[in-house]
């Protein structure tokens, strides 16, 4: 019996030349890629798992990986993430407030958060994940849960211990702070020793 199609997203944006890309590029280099399936919102998520799991497709998960493509802009100040947005530290600047998050600017609040969160002002704040309050995520069989410490707390101190693999992340709620005027970091760099590094492999006529 032949599959019945997978549902279109609802709200997904429609960069049609970026998809079309990343599926021309995904069937060149896997041989078992059957689809990209760019997703917006908890529904959409949702839907493709259980499409997924009824005619039993496996699924990797994957965020905005070190491509923000795009960015939206939120208007509360309370920083309660709205499906597809990102919140970063520039933004949160505007309110006065602070978030501990990763140290590199390409990666999305998703990735960093259940990797842990490591970043500028974790000694004085914390990682991330100890600063996760609350997370909207789509469990595997396709049901949509919220987690707090209310509710289903086991799945909330599944994620804050960095765990990734437990649901897929939709929103997140993190505790800010007031960013005080004092804080601030140093980034110190090294003059490169590539060359003397590699003098000796050079030298036994080994090739770069």
């Amino acid at each position: 019996m032949p599959r019945e199609k997978l549902p279109s997203p609802s709200s997904a944006r429609t960069d049609g030349d970026v998809a079309s890309k990343y599926q021309r590029r995904l069937k060149i280099s896997s041989g078992y890629t059957l689809e990209l399936r760019r997703v917006k919102d908890a529904k959409d998520v949702s839907e493709t798992i259980k499409w997924a799991g009824k005619h039993s497709i496996d699924l990797t998960i994957a965020g905005g990986r070190h491509t923000i493509h795009s960015t939206e802009d939120h208007p509360s100040p309370t920083f309660k993430e709205a499906p597809g947005s990102v919140t970063s530290t520039g933004a949160c600047s505007v309110y006065g407030v602070a978030v501990p998050s990763g140290t590199n600017a390409d990666t999305g609040v998703g990735g960093y958060t259940v990797g842990g969160g490591y970043g500028y002002l974790s000694r004085h704040k914390g990682m991330t994940v100890d600063n996760l309050l609350e997370v909207e995520a789509v469990l595997a069989n396709g049901d949509i849960v919220i987690a707090s410490e209310t509710q289903n707390s086991g799945l909330l101190w599944a994620i804050q211990g960095a765990g990734a693999n437990f649901a897929v992340i939709i929103q997140v709620l993190i505790l800010s702070g007031v960013a005080d005027d004092d804080e601030f970091a140093i980034a110190l760099t090294w003059a490169t020793k590539t060359d003397a590094l590699l003098r000796p492999y050079r030298a036994r006529g080994v090739r770069e």
